[in-house]
């Protein structure tokens, strides 16, 4: 029994990641500049991961619209994630109920906690296309899929700026291509001179190559 236990556990643990892993490369899509056959897969994809969710109709301009609301709700979520603080509390508003679940970061885990209910008005105070009820049912989606897991486990890369998951703590790019472009600039920034006279070099090789030695043949 504890065997079974434990690949049931280990199996929602893949699910659990498998599903914010998808929210993720939403939030990091350029929704403007997908191609034909993309935007199809996409609209299979949300119907999937958001069936309870009342969407319009596909391929219609209010479709687009609320895919547009539908990120930026989950970017800020995320951005909010990656926050420093210790301890902070993304304040989600449970439907029909006295108390909300509210998504704390605390001793190194994301962890859901119930509170007492709050005034809607002080969660959303902007209007947007996407219904209120919408974000709030979307935020508690997503904070039952950090539920548990490190405070770290959502990274935002300082070159790209693209929204990432880590099992790592210490990873702080989304891949080695943009560690090396960050830490490089870093570096020519740091030694300028240095990076200068290497330079130098580099042309005056390049110039003998395609100038000076084709020109002695």
């Amino acid at each position: 029994m504890k065997n079974l236990s434990r690949v049931i556990t280990e199996v929602a643990a893949k699910e659990q990641w498998k599903a914010l892993q998808w929210f993720i490369e939403f939030a990091n899509l350029e929704l403007d500049n997908l191609e034909k056959g993309d935007k199809a897969k996409l609209s299979v994809e949300v119907k999937e991961r958001l069936r309870d969710f009342k969407l319009p109709r596909e391929c219609s301009k209010e479709y687009w619209e609320y895919m547009r609301e539908l990120q930026k709700v989950i970017q800020k979520f995320f951005a909010d994630s990656v926050k420093e603080p210790s301890v902070q509390s993304l304040l989600i508003r449970q439907i029909h109920s006295s108390y909300e679940p509210a998504l704390y970061r605390e001793n190194g885990k994301f962890q859901i906690r119930m509170i007492k209910n709050i005034p809607i008005g002080e969660l959303f105070r902007s209007e947007h296309f996407m219904p209120e009820e919408g974000k709030r049912h979307l935020d508690v989606r997503l904070s039952e899929l950090l539920n548990g897991l490190s405070d770290s486990a959502v990274q935002k890369c300082p070159e790209c700026h693209k929204y990432f998951l880590s099992s790592l703590s210490k990873k702080k790019f989304c891949n080695s291509k943009c560690a090396w472009r960050f830490n490089s600039r870093k570096w020519r920034r740091n030694n300028k001179e240095e990076y200068n006279e290497k330079q130098k070099k580099v042309m005056k090789k390049r110039y003998r190559e395609k100038v000076l030695l084709p020109n002695r043949v």
